[in-house]
């Protein structure tokens, strides 16, 4: 049963490589359905919702490899991705921040985004400030900056 779930998750990953993604989200499926619990199979889902630009259900199932335990900072990111293109600002900025240090960086990038969608200057400001402390610097965050002063 294991080594079948692996089998399909393994031969999903390649028809999304190929960008079949229907029949791709279609193996993912049958793989949860040998292995529920494996957060790499709903990660693996996720980016393939991602990839048709379906953000609703890339987000859905994302949520579900974190509450899964997934521990990849990726699945972080792609989830802060799909709620930035949902508009779901608020749902970004409530994400925990990844531990891998450019994983991170995206992520707060993504929080001054829409901390200024929301129209939360302060908020901003606040992770601009640990952007620039983390040694961070660019065009677009003193842009950004800029607007807000």
């Amino acid at each position: 049963m294991k080594e079948d779930a692996y089998y399909l998750n393994q031969k999903a990953n390649d028809l999304l490589e190929s960008e079949n993604y229907k029949e791709a989200i279609e193996y993912y499926l049958k793989a949860i359905e040998f292995l529920p619990d494996e957060p790499i199979f709903y990660h693996n889902m996720g980016v393939c919702f991602m990839m048709k630009k379906d953000y609703f259900n890339a987000s859905k199932i994302l949520q579900e490899a974190i509450n899964k335990n997934i521990g990849l900072d990726e699945t972080i990111i792609y989830l802060a991705n799909s709620l930035y293109e949902l508009e779901d600002y608020r749902g970004v900025l409530s994400l925990s921040e990844p531990k891998g240090y450019k994983e991170r960086l995206d992520i707060l990038i993504l929080k001054v985004k829409s901390a200024m969608k929301i129209n939360n200057k302060d908020l901003a400001l606040q992770i601009i400030k640990m952007l620039k402390v983390s040694g961070y610097e660019s065009q677009e965050l003193d842009l950004i900056e800029k607007m807000i002063i």
